[in-house]
């Protein structure tokens, strides 16, 4: 247990490097785009546990999780979407496109549909988070109140 403290511990004090990441002027934009993409593929884990969890559920209560990857994804998307557009000079085939547009190609690219399907599993999962979240608010709060 206190391993898994420490690791979100750690995941919050890198917090703020991504956000610094995420602004304009960046040196090392590779390394942030690198440590961006390894933080996607957890995401992905997490939700992929999360819809496990909703559809699968156990003996045990896992609001505390849910509620964590609700508040990944929408720091992930916030910053890494601020990151891409900022440093859209960085991808191959976002050079020229507008803000509105790198976002478009995120979300509905055909011509890279396995990562367009990836992103549209992570939504799907932040809708899961909210439904699994009012699901078992009750239980996980207010065990003696019944």
């Amino acid at each position: 247990m206190q391993n898994k403290k420490n690791i979100l511990f750690l995941l919050i004090m890198l917090l703020p490097v991504l956000c610094l990441a995420a602004g304009e002027n960046v040196k090392h934009i590779h390394f942030f785009a690198e440590v961006l993409s390894f933080i996607n593929l957890a995401l992905l884990i997490t939700s992929i546990l999360c819809v496990k969890q909703f559809f699968i559920p156990g003996d045990e209560n896992r609001t505390p999780f849910q509620l964590f990857n609700l508040i990944f994804i929408i720091v992930f998307y916030a910053v890494s979407l601020s990151f891409l557009i900022n440093n859209k000079e960085y991808y191959i085939g976002f050079e020229q496109l507008s803000p509105q547009a790198c976002i478009r190609k995120i979300f509905f690219d055909k011509d890279d549909l396995w990562a367009t399907l990836k992103q549209w599993f992570v939504v799907f999962t932040f809708f899961i988070n909210i439904l699994y979240i009012f699901r078992n608010w009750k239980d996980q709060f207010f065990i003696g109140d019944k």
